[in-house]
């Protein structure tokens, strides 16, 4: 199961200004002005701007929230962050992000690979070795797939809840969609809410 993330909440009505970075494990570089910035364990950005560039480390993990969404990620990878109405992260790199879409939609771009349109629920991203991405909804509205400039599969497609799916860079004809790739790992949740609650004891 994907763990949950913890998410920063503003003032209902309140419009995101930029996501707030906060650095988890190892080392995250953050592009400030012309320079790169090194940012470790505990640490926060200084100044939260609509767009941010980060780099992580193989053994580096960070959070972007936002009030209504949050992007759990883990390197190594590169990642572009932008909100400017909609809120835009664009992955380069094998490492992996999950993320946690409530109020706020977010799109994703896998460099050379496909458009994710997330609109309400918990998905996940991961770099294959091999090439590619693998990609999953885990619950929630289905995660709707857009082909990127240049690719021979022309039709969105979507990934339901449990389900999973791996991208090969543009230069293959299709979504590879395989039964073994498919099978989730815990069983698809059936529906979902905010916030979980533990169950309570009986009487």
């Amino acid at each position: 199961m994907l763990p949950i993330l913890v998410l920063a909440w503003l003032t209902a009505g309140d419009p995101p200004r930029a996501p707030r970075l906060d650095v988890l494990e190892g080392r995250v570089r953050v592009l400030a002005g012309e320079s790169w910035l090194a940012l470790e364990r505990g640490a926060e950005l200084p100044e939260s701007r609509p767009r941010t560039t980060l780099r992580l480390d193989w053994n580096a993990r960070a959070r972007l929230t936002v009030a209504g969404a949050g992007v759990e990620l883990s390197g190594p990878l590169e990642v572009v962050s932008s909100l400017d109405g909609t809120w835009s992260v664009r992955l380069d790199g094998r490492g992996t992000a999950q993320l946690d879409v409530r109020s706020v939609p977010v799109n994703v771009e896998l460099v050379s690979t496909a458009g994710l349109e997330l609109r309400r629920g918990s998905y996940w991203v991961a770099g294959v070795p091999a090439g590619g991405w693998r990609v999953g909804c885990a619950a929630g509205q289905p995660l709707i797939l857009h082909p990127p400039a240049g690719a021979s599969w022309i039709r969105a497609t979507q990934v339901q809840g449990g389900d999973s799916l791996r991208l090969v860079p543009n230069e293959s004809a299709f979504p590879v969609h395989t039964p073994a790739e498919r099978k989730p790992s815990a069983p698809p949740w059936t529906k979902f809410s905010w916030p979980f609650a533990a169950p309570k004891a009986p009487g």
